[in-house]
């Protein structure tokens, strides 16, 4: 059966049910859409005022585009964004699997900053301000938790990914990580965010549901939001908090640079104990993964087959992807020094 018609632009039920799904050139479409507004608009929205910004990005340059593309395509939405139920134990698993799945993810982020530090000389992590109570407190997670948690996830995992499933399971949840990562346009999270990506796009893939991706996002957001919390009610203690939306990572670095003081016994006592203790958290986060693919065998089968994919839909994808390779050069020359002026212009002029 051919799975593209002939304009290319969707695929075809693999189960011969007659609905149209979303195909790479429509997918690609979309990503460049959405990449565009959320560089020049996004970002402009958030550096006026965080909370209504990062409301206005989600909702309306994120999760509308995606809806409208899908509607005036008639995609029929239930079954191409997988709105389906979860089991209760399976969303129990998904729970399970990011509470381990987070410090993995944490492990690559440090290594991210690491990086670049060395390459660049100096790291900057963004974040959102934070909360200093508890109203604060629920400001932070109905916003950066819930509000991104969903809209990301209808545009990522339930268009991005779908559209590339063609392709194969294993390459759609990679591809649709590493558009996820990327599209965050930040050096120091590059590969925590690409790896929470896969595990989330394998969850939303296993459960064949797309709330499985919505919890698991909203847990690994919510998770960010307390930590910033509980650091900046500790920080009070000794003193008035100094949070602010983009932070340098002297405090990284300053990490870093303790291992050069100690001895090569204190060294190695510390890598021993790191080892250790991400190897557990990878070992129960696999098994947690295992005991989810034993429980989802019937949700997991109704996913598209590989097909073959005209070179040409993956042009969809240029435009946006050229947009944010020219934001990570400013980043880079800016971080470096080398033109830092002109580059700290742009970057101000849209926002980022």
């Amino acid at each position: 059966m051919e799975l593209l018609d002939r304009d290319g632009l969707y695929a075809e039920n693999p189960e011969g049910e007659g609905t149209r799904y979303p195909g790479v050139f429509t997918a690609g479409l979309l990503y460049s859409i959405v990449v565009f507004l959320f560089l020049f608009f996004g970002t402009m929205a958030q550096s006026i005022n965080f909370y209504s910004g990062i409301i206005i990005t989600e909702t309306a340059l994120i999760l509308l585009p995606t809806i409208i593309v899908l509607a005036i395509s008639r995609y029929e939405l239930k079954k191409v964004l997988r709105l389906n139920k979860v089991d209760l134990f399976n969303l129990f698993l998904v729970f399970c699997i990011m509470v381990f799945s987070i410090p993995v993810a944490g492990m690559f982020n440090i290594i991210n900053i690491w990086l670049v530090d060395h390459i660049f000389g100096r790291s900057i992590i963004v974040q959102p301000p934070a909360a200093t109570n508890l109203e604060g407190l629920l400001v932070n997670t109905l916003t950066v938790g819930l509000v991104a948690g969903v809209c990301e996830e209808v545009f990522f995992r339930g268009a991005i990914q779908r559209g590339l499933e063609k392709l194969g399971v294993a390459v759609s949840i990679t591809l649709a990580a590493f558009l996820f990562s990327i599209m965050h346009v930040q050096f120091e999270r590059l590969l925590g965010t690409f790896v929470l990506g896969i595990i989330i796009g394998f969850l939303v893939y296993r459960t064949n549901s797309l709330f499985s991706g919505i919890f698991a996002h909203f847990l690994n957001n919510t998770f960010g939001v307390l930590v910033t919390f509980a650091a900046n009610k500790l920080s009070s203690i000794s003193g008035p908090a100094s949070f602010e939306q983009n932070v340098e990572v002297t405090e990284l670095e300053s990490f870093f640079e303790i291992f050069g003081d100690m001895s090569a016994e204190q060294m190695l006592a510390v890598i021993v104990l790191w080892i250790v203790t991400i190897a557990t958290c990878v070992f129960i986060l696999v098994a947690l993964l295992y005991a989810l693919v034993k429980n989802t065998k019937k949700e997991a089968a109704k996913a598209a087959r590989r097909e073959k994919v005209k070179k040409w839909e993956f042009l969809a994808f240029l435009p946006g992807l050229l947009l944010i390779i020219a934001m990570y050069f400013l980043q880079g020359i800016a971080l470096k020094g080398f033109g830092s002026q002109a580059a700290k212009i742009i970057l101000e002029l849209i926002g980022a």
